[in-house]
Order: structure tokens, then C-alpha cells, then sequence
């Protein structure tokens, strides 16, 4: 079915409508589904079609509070109740949960119970990644996608995120072309996880690798830690001390409060993660240069489909589905489909 989808260029939803007539599809685009299942030879896998009609499925996303993170995670969840939607002629739905992401307690509040219940699969965001680590474990074999991170080891159907380690080379690489004076710090606001101390690692990674000439760059690289508020409060008093800082490297979504705490008259080029709506003020006032967009909406709907493959139509899927990831700037930004121009938010 798949393969049907990505020939006709539709999703799967609609190939399902069209092969099992349920629901209205264009006509157009019915005729290139049968055109593409023709061609294919393609079909439809009765088994798994009964059993999704009989057998109604939960896969349960377990996120942090959407309002965290200036919204980020709403991206999330409408990718995930987009493909929800889609698929919901196969009696697939969603449950979500939610948690405080800087809070042990809070996750573990939030997921009590949940090993003793029959969700058909689980879509998790392991921000806390001990507690999500056993989580993992104590769900086995329930199907874990892992989305907007890594657990490296643990027992779950695929992780759908961005190359951390690769975006971290990549602002180390922007932050030497953009700055004549080679001082920077790199910046892991909260609980430092694995794929932000991966972002960190290749943004250092860049600076410690020789050059075509068989040189080593040289910079100097600062790095600070701010998981407590206490931390933050310290912030500005450090960057005054520290004035010839010409780049800061953000390793998540919190750019735009590094700019907030930014001495007067203190403007280092900066390179962060995550389309919030402060992030794109941020970039259309030039105080960041650029964001890396990791496509949150596309995370969560993959995810959900990853689910429906394994469990449904028994596909294989990948152990490692790897997101591009977009370099914004202020002028690329008004293109950009996950921007208004017109309003100058984020949705």
C-alpha cells in the first residue's frame, strides 16, 4: 500500500478509501490510485484490512504539555492527529499523555498505570531519558517509536529524528564562516539529554578536525550548562564578563531567551533550533541567524504512520527514519510553509 501511495502521490489514507470505497475521494485522484495499484500489481491485504476494521488500535502520545517550549510540541501533536485522521477508516486512534519535561515526577506520574494497559503502540519524546529508558523496558513488547530524540540501546520499532550530531557540525561550520574572531560558547538550556549533548559534541567536533591543509582550527569553546533557574538568573552577569564571545551555538529551542539576557550593546552571531513564534521574531529582527528546523509536524505524523505499518499491515520499518532539516534565515523565512507571513507567527 505504500507503494500504491508513493506512485500516485497520495497517502495512504486515500489509497485505502479508494481500494476499499470508503469515504469521497476526487475522482482524479481515484483513477491514479487504480492506475498505480494496476501497475504494481498491487493487492489489498484482506487480513490486515479485517483486523483493523474488527480491532479498534490506541497508540498513546506521550509528549511533554504542548504550551512547553513557546509551543513546539503542538507541532507535534498535529502531525500526529493529522495521520490520525487519515487512517481512521483502519480504527486506528490516538491517546495522548502528557508530562512536564523538566520533571521526573511528572513523568512518572503521568505513565503510572500505563505498562498494565493494552495500547497498540507508544509514541514517546524522551526528554527524560532515564525515565524514558525503563519506560521502554517495562513496555516491551508494545512497539516504542521515538520521536524528537535517540535512546540509543533501548528496545524500541524506530526512532524519527534529526541527525543531532551532523546539525551540531554544521552551526560549528556556520559559526567559524560567520565570525572573524574564533570564541564561542555553546548553550544546553534544562536537562541536558542525549541529542542535545550530541549537538553539542558536533558542533565541537567541527573544531577539532583538520582542514584540507591538514590544519586544526583553532577556536576557543566556552560551554554552560543552565538546567536551574538560578543558572539563567547568573547569565548576563557571565556574558559581561565574557564580551569577545563572538558566536553562540543554542542546542535547543531557547534562542531567543539567550537574546533576551544579552548585555546592551552585546551582539554575537547566533545559530538555534525549533520555528517557535520568539525564534522567527528573532530572526526577522536579526538578533538570531539562524534556525534550524527540524520539521516537529513531520516527526509526529511519521511516527503515527510508523505504528500503522507495523501494526496493521505487518511492514517492516526502518530502525532509524533520519529528518532533514531546514536552515532558516530572515530571508528565506517568509517560504518557508510553517511561517505566516501575513501575521509573522508560527501557527
Amino acid at each position: 500500500m505504500k507503494d500504491v501511495a508513493q506512485v500516485a502521490g497520495v497517502s495512504i489514507g486515500t489509497v485505502d478509501r479508494v481500494l476499499h470505497k470508503r469515504g469521497r475521494v476526487a475522482p482524479e485522484t481515484a483513477s491514479r490510485v487504480l492506475e498505480a495499484a494496476r501497475s504494481l500489481d498491487f493487492a489489498p491485504n484482506r487480513a490486515a484490512s479485517n483486523l483493523s476494521r474488527a480491532t479498534p488500535r490506541v497508540f498513546v502520545g506521550l509528549l511533554p504539555f504542548p504550551n512547553q517550549d513557546s509551543g513546539y510540541w503542538r507541532w507535534v501533536v498535529r502531525g500526529i492527529q493529522k495521520a490520525a485522521a487519515e487512517l481512521a477508516h483502519h480504527y486506528v486512534e490516538v491517546e495522548f499523555i502528557y508530562y512536564d519535561r523538566f520533571s521526573s515526577d511528572s513523568f512518572l506520574r503521568a505513565t503510572a498505570g500505563l505498562v498494565h494497559q493494552e495500547p497498540g503502540g507508544i509514541i514517546l519524546a524522551p526528554t527524560i531519558e532515564g525515565a524514558s529508558r525503563k519506560l521502554v523496558e517495562e513496555l516491551k513488547p508494545r512497539p516504542v517509536v521515538i520521536i524528537d530524540g535517540t535512546l540509543p540501546g533501548a528496545p524500541v520499532l524506530t526512532t524519527i529524528s534529526a541527525d543531532s550530531l551532523e546539525s551540531g557540525y554544521i552551526a560549528g561550520k556556520l559559526l567559524d564562516i560567520l565570525c572573524e574572531k574564533k570564541t564561542f560558547l555553546t548553550v544546553t538550556p534544562g536537562m541536558s539529554s542525549h541529542h542535545l549533548q550530541l549537538r553539542r559534541q558536533g558542533f565541537e567536533n567541527y573544531f577539532s578536525t583538520t582542514t584540507p591543509g591538514k590544519k586544526t582550527r583553532q577556536a576557543r569553546l566556552d560551554h554552560l550548562n543552565l538546567a536551574s533557574d538560578d543558572q539563567w538568573k547568573l547569565l548576563p552577569h557571565w556574558l559581561e564578563e565574557r564580551r569577545d564571545v563572538a558566536g553562540i551555538f543554542v542546542t535547543n529551542s531557547a534562542s531567543h531567551k539567550i537574546v533576551s539576557l544579552l548585555p546592551r550593546g552585546f551582539t554575537p552571531r547566533i545559530i538555534g533550533y525549533d520555528l517557535i513564534a520568539e525564534n522567527v521574531q528573532c530572526l526577522i529582527d536579526g538578533s538570531v541567524d539562524f534556525i534550524m528546523n527540524q520539521h516537529p509536524e513531520n516527526q509526529g505524523y511519521k511516527a503515527f504512520y510508523a505504528l500503522y505499518r507495523s501494526t496493521v499491515l505487518n511492514e517492516p520499518v526502518p530502525v532509524a527514519d533520519r529528518i532533514p532539516i531546514d536552515l532558516m534565515m530572515r530571508e528565506n523565512l517568509p517560504f518557508h510553509p510553517e511561517y505566516s507571513g501575513t501575521t509573522g507567527e508560527t501557527p
